[in-house]
């Protein structure tokens, strides 16, 4: 057998590329081995961060949950200051009217109180009057009231004129002297005299000329007399009403007989011009027919 053949019985030597191959298929293996190891890493980080994501808008989601049950409560409560404030505002006005109110009031207590006092001081000097005057009175030569918040002494005209007269008669005087020695006790005291007629006018050929004239005359005569019996003039004021303020009824005898009158009206001081109490009226005042004086 020749040199030939019997190389051609062999196989043939294995040549460099064979070995390439392997190795670089077992580069190739590798590089996916990393590959893959390398998304897997990428792809836990990203299921991580999704976790964290997902975790941190949880957390996101219950801050605002807890933040708008707070905000909700803040405004709450802001509302709640404002109108608690405006309470107090009202309160505090409230507080300062009723404080207003009670001085007021303190203050109408005490002028009430004084009032009280003036209206009792009157009402016990209107009684020391009567007292004082009780024979008089008794009498029939006199009357004592109140009216329109005045003390009144009241004379029938009878007792001290002769109708259609402004002269004095003898039983007039000598009740003007005693009534002058009660009011000689009261030298504080300032007094009115007021002549009153009934609605007859003067006789014919009398020198009054009507009924004022005739009133005012004998208020003058009476004064004349309270001072000549020591009353101080300047506490006297004489005045004539005339027929213009009866008290009674003009249309009945009785009533004109009542209108024809002297009164002595007691002044009030500064501190007694308010209300006295008055008594029951006598009956209805009115202007009417004829009488005799």
């Amino acid at each position: 057998m020749s040199r030939a053949s019997q190389r051609d019985d062999y196989p043939p030597p294995r040549s460099g590329g064979s070995f390439k191959a392997w190795f670089l298929a077992l580069v190739g293996l590798g590089g996916c081995g990393a590959l893959g190891w390398y998304y897997w890493e990428l792809r836990t980080q990203h299921l991580a961060q999704g976790d964290e994501l997902e975790a941190a808008q949880q957390a996101t989601n219950s801050c605002v949950a807890e933040r708008d049950p707070a905000l909700a409560r803040a405004e709450s409560c802001e509302v709640a200051r404002a109108e608690e404030a405006k309470r107090m505002d009202e309160l505090t006005k409230a507080q300062q009217k009723m404080e207003k109110d009670l001085a007021a009031t303190g203050s109408e207590l005490v002028s009430l109180r004084e009032l009280k006092v003036h209206a009792e001081q009157r009402a016990a000097a209107f009684e020391e009057l009567k007292r004082q005057l009780k024979e008089m009175i008794d009498s029939k030569q006199l009357e004592v009231e109140r009216r329109d918040g005045r003390m009144i002494v009241q004379l029938p005209a009878e007792v001290l004129f002769a109708s259609g007269s402004a002269d004095l008669s003898e039983d007039g005087k000598v009740a003007l002297i005693k009534l002058s020695a009660v009011l000689e006790k009261m030298p504080d005291r300032k007094f009115m005299v007021a002549g009153h007629t009934d609605s007859f006018l003067p006789m014919k050929g009398s020198k009054f000329r009507n009924n004022w004239e005739l009133s005012t005359a004998r208020a003058v005569t009476v004064a004349e007399l309270l001072v000549t019996a020591k009353i101080d003039p300047k506490n006297l004021v004489a005045a004539g009403y005339g027929e213009f303020a009866p008290i009674a009824d003009n249309n009945s005898e009785q009533g004109r007989k009542k209108n024809r009158r002297i009164e002595l009206v007691l002044l009030p001081n500064i501190e007694e011009l308010t209300a006295f109490d008055e008594d029951p009226p006598a009956g209805a005042a009115g202007k009417g027919g004829p009488a005799n004086k």
